[in-house]
């Protein structure tokens, strides 16, 4: 049988761990929160850094074929660098 005391130690101990308990739920709440919200944004950083690097090739492209006077045909090859290294980076990204 338990003294009085031990009961009441008892029970601050079942509180103190309840409380414990609680803390780290509403901690473990909120870093799901910040991730579900970081994750909101990821098809948009998918479809810019798709874009951007088109753009950063096509642009390459054209300077480089106007600095070596190969137009049409480095500006094409670039063009078709920079769709396919996208292509390489959205299913990197996704697997």
């Amino acid at each position: 049988m338990l003294s009085k005391k031990d009961k009441e130690e008892f029970a601050q101990k079942v509180k103190k761990l309840e409380q414990d308990q609680e803390s780290f739920r509403n901690t473990f709440q909120k870093q799901n929160d910040k991730k579900d919200r970081a994750g909101q944004f990821r098809p948009l950083a998918i479809i810019y850094e798709f874009i951007s690097m088109v753009l950063i090739f096509s642009l390459g492209g054209y300077f480089l074929a106007q600095y070596t006077n190969t137009q049409p045909w480095t500006m094409i090859g670039l063009i078709l660098f920079g769709f396919a290294y996208s292509f390489y980076r959205l299913y990197k990204s996704v697997t």
